[in-house]
């Protein structure tokens, strides 16, 4: 081995026992299961289906502007990224695992997710759902664990929500797994412009263990009933833990086909621990309501119910209460093969409160229509956010918009949105425009446009804009080369803000699938 590179191999050992023993640990068990099944996959039995798919990234990558500041520091960075994704489908349960580490070199020292600098980063994320069938048909088992690099600015890493139908009734189907499946909550954008840099990032551990039960007595009758554990972890100490426990209960009875009755209740008890103590919150809500089905999938519902709501904060607020009767209605209606639109609003009737508001009126719609060879969705809905740094969940109401125009060799899209945020109020505006082209069967072109604005309450407004560009060529079925080129130009009003800076990088990378 050339004396440059062995000494490049024991820098790299030598970093990864001086990490902490959490992180080191992690890194050495995904070293050593990417390598297995990446010389030895596993072969398949008639006991389950198992799948592997390792796949390993080295990039060299220039930034004009590393650290994203007024003050340049230019730098290269060279990218190790393996990855494992594995799937193992049995009679009684189902995993999925994705596993990536990214180990980062830098020419020149940086500013770290940490605060303090230096030359090398590692980067875990791992994703791991498991789905286990306890007792066919009646007990299930729901763990999930996602660890990741996460934006601490939870207005700068919204995203425009996906495009997802209404329930079938008015029962919270989130809390039954089994019946929910795997929809995504969020609709990514069609170009990643910026992967999450240090400044105000740190990893987070978001882990839940669900047992509930999931029957139907007779013909005409649905029960389910459970328990969810969740907790979130963060390693930045500026950024509060917390975690919930959540119980639920509901039924369902078809009076007849099309007409059915539902009831259910649930249990929240969530805290949040930080340097001065916790904060907890105790939320109760029961409902009872209605849903016909007048086609093969269209329906309308409504319910009636109460939330009671108990916070007990450590700062001078105290306790704030809340009793809040509410009605829940909605709808779901495809009017052609190309045209479906669903909605749900919730509103509080003349509710009593302690000393803080905190019920307003929240919804959920959207539409989608196929109009020529455009395909047009337009989306509302009232979501709430954990925010690590506010100490509270906040409200965030969306509007988007988006066009697609799919076309032989590839598709263009156009998507915007605007976000309204609570506690305290900020608003974003977004827009983004995108480009992917075929050059040929082997040569893949990506481009595209964005632009952002942020407007806290009491702070400046900050103006982002983002240009891609991309080419990914394929050298064999597992073998792919990628050029990428990246701009950002992010302005803010205070002159003397860190969000005043531009960047321009370039990357190359290889990617091999095994």
């Amino acid at each position: 081995m050339p004396p440059r590179l062995l000494r490049r191999f024991w820098t790299v050992a030598g970093l990864l026992f001086r990490l902490p023993r959490r992180f080191s640990m992690m890194l050495f068990c995904g070293g050593l299961v990417f390598w297995h099944f990446a010389l030895l996959p596993p072969k398949l039995t008639h006991a389950g289906e198992f799948r592997v798919q390792p796949s390993i990234a080295i990039s060299e990558e220039y930034s004009d502007n590393v650290n994203q500041t007024r003050e340049k520091v230019s730098a290269f960075t060279t990218k190790v990224t393996p990855n494992i994704a594995a799937t193992y489908t049995a009679p009684f349960w189902d995993w999925n695992l994705s596993y990536n580490l990214e180990y980062r070199h830098y020419s020149e020292d940086v500013i770290l997710d940490t605060g303090d600098t230096g030359q090398n980063d590692f980067r875990h994320t791992l994703n791991v759902r498991g789905l286990t069938r306890l007792i066919d048909n009646l007990m299930y088992l729901d763990v999930r664990n996602v660890f990741e690099r996460t934006d601490l600015n939870v207005v700068r890493r919204s995203t425009i929500p996906q495009f997802l139908d209404a329930p079938a009734n008015g029962i919270d189907t989130q809390d039954i797994p089994a019946l929910n499946g795997d929809a995504p909550d969020r609709m990514e954008e069609v170009l990643v412009f910026e992967d999450i840099r240090n400044r105000e990032s740190t990893d987070r551990n978001t882990f839940s263990i669900s047992p509930y039960f999931a029957l139907d007595p007779t013909d005409r009758t649905s029960l389910g009933t459970g328990y969810r554990y969740t907790n979130i972890w963060y390693r930045d100490d500026n950024a509060d833990n917390s975690e919930e426990h959540h119980t639920f209960a509901r039924a369902e009875y078809r009076l007849t086909r099309a007409w059915g009755l539902n009831a259910g209740y649930s249990s929240t008890w969530k805290r949040w621990d930080d340097a001065d103590g916790v904060d907890q919150e105790n939320v109760h809500n029961v409902y009872g309501g209605t849903s016909y089905a007048y086609g093969p999938e269209s329906r309308v519902y409504g319910d009636f119910g109460i939330t009671w709501r108990q916070r007990d904060r450590i700062d001078a607020q105290g306790r704030e209460t809340s009793t809040d009767p509410f009605v829940r209605a909605g709808f779901r209606h495809r009017l052609t093969a190309a045209t479906s639109i669903f909605g749900e609003v919730t509103t509080p009737i003349t509710p009593t409160r302690g000393d803080t508001d905190t019920t307003d009126l929240t919804w959920n719609a959207g539409v989608r229509q196929l109009i020529g060879r455009y395909i047009a969705t337009f989306i509302t809905t009232v979501r709430y956010i954990d925010d690590p740094l506010q100490e509270t969940t906040r409200q965030e109401t969306v509007y988007a918009l988006g066009v697609v125009r799919p076309y032989g060799r590839g598709s263009v899209s156009l998507s915007s949105s605007y976000s309204e945020f609570d506690q305290p109020k900020e608003t974003k505006t977004a827009a983004t425009l995108a480009l992917t082209h075929s050059l040929t069967q082997r040569l893949t072109a990506n481009a595209g446009l964005g632009a952002e604005r942020r407007s806290p309450e009491e702070n400046a407004e900050i103006d982002e804009w983002r240009t891609f560009f991309g080419l990914r060529y394929l050298l064999s079925p597992t073998l792919q080369a990628s050029l990428f080129y990246r701009y950002f130009d992010s302005t803010s009003e205070d002159p003397f803000s860190d969000d005043n800076f531009q960047e321009n990088r370039v990357t190359l990378e290889l990617r091999k699938t095994f």
